[in-house]
């Protein structure tokens, strides 16, 4: 099974995994304003998916699997080093 079908499988109905118009990274603020309870909407949405017998932490490989085994672990191989597209 795909990340992605796999990933669709566990959300609930209501999360739509496909973008509905726009970005939060490239909106301004007064834009953000507007619109940002869609977020938390979509958040609330993503919270009530089941999602037992995901084990691990960050994202999901092309083998659905995790890339570390922690919390620790994931957070000190996100933030201990600069990333490529992170500033």
């Amino acid at each position: 099974m795909s990340k992605d079908h796999m990933i669709r499988s566990m959300l609930s109905e209501n999360v739509n995994m496909t973008s509905n118009g726009c970005i939060a990274d490239q909106l301004n603020l007064e834009e953000f304003a507007e619109c940002y309870e869609l977020f938390f909407d979509k958040i609330m949405e993503i919270h009530v998916s089941e999602l037992k017998g995901i084990e691990g932490y960050g994202e999901f490989d092309e083998e659905c699997r995790t890339e570390y085994g922690s919390c620790k672990e994931f957070l000190i191989g996100t933030f201990a080093e600069h990333q490529e597209g992170r500033r």
